[in-house]
């Protein structure tokens, strides 16, 4: 009760803000689907700030595709996501929202319990309009030399890939395999082999053994990241595994593609 205080305050004038008068290049309707779109690729959006281009989730409106549904984007160097979200679009060009917007719009929309609305975005800023009547601004990632996500995509599925249903009993797998490899952020190596998959994790705290049935699937080998692996799991319900990536997609919805140590 005898604490004396000066805090940092802005005045009204200061903190008023007044709304762009704006020509928008693009907008998509917001709904349920777009809005989990968002909150799945902010979880391959790069938080590093040596990375700026890549921090945030990129809204491509020339990618072709049936309904001409929205297509999201995202990647942190390490890991691309590709969204196909569903609900009506108009524009041309593709811009990347920052993450810090994207991160307001799903907090607003789900406080609030308000999904619907539309999203526009230009060069310069990106603005979500709720039906409840929020209305976010954020400006945009200025980009001079844009990232082509989809050729990217392609390079990195070189040939024919084989995508097979998530083995029974990997979630748990590779929960036991973190309990060594976070500590250090150890490899795992993942090994296909006549039918079988095998999850080895060693440091200098012991080792993991994992063997897992996992028809329909080519002899490979593959060393990566256990909780990457576990983080694209929790969205896909397919994978498939090379010695340079491994890739994972729910339907035509979702497509994650993770970097393997080393690459």
């Amino acid at each position: 009760g005898k604490s004396t205080a000066k805090l940092p305050y802005f005045t009204e004038k200061d903190f008023l803000f007044d709304e762009p008068d704006e020509k928008w290049a693009g907008w998509i309707d917001l709904n349920e689907n777009v809005i989990k779109g968002i909150e799945i690729c902010l979880t391959t959006s790069s938080k590093d700030m040596t990375q700026e281009a890549f921090m945030g989730v990129c809204i491509n409106f020339d990618i072709p595709n049936k309904g001409l549904n929205p297509v999201l984007f995202s990647c942190d160097g390490d890991a691309i996501t590709k969204y196909v979200a569903k609900g009506s679009i108009s524009g041309k060009g593709a811009y990347t929202i920052p993450n810090a917007f994207c991160e307001a719009l799903l907090k607003i929309s789900r406080e609030t319990e308000t999904l619907k609305g539309k999203l526009a975005v230009n060069e310069n800023w990106a603005k979500a309009t709720l039906d409840n009547g929020f209305v976010i601004y954020g400006r945009m990632i200025v980009n001079d030399n844009p990232l082509d996500h989809m050729k990217l995509i392609k390079q990195s599925l070189n040939g024919s890939q084989v995508f097979t249903t998530v083995p029974l009993g990997l979630h748990d797998a590779l929960a036991r395999a973190r309990v060594l490899a976070d500590i250090e952020n150890s490899k795992t190596v993942m090994t296909v082999a006549t039918g079988k998959l095998s999850l080895f994790t060693q440091t200098h705290m012991g080792d993991v053994r994992d063997d897992l049935r996992m028809k329909d699937h080519p002899d490979v080998e593959a060393v990566v990241h256990a909780s990457l692996v576990q983080r694209s799991l929790e969205h896909c319900e397919e994978l498939t595994i090379s010695d340079r990536v491994t890739a994972y997609r729910h339907g035509d919805t979702i497509l994650q593609i993770v970097s393997n140590i080393g690459e």
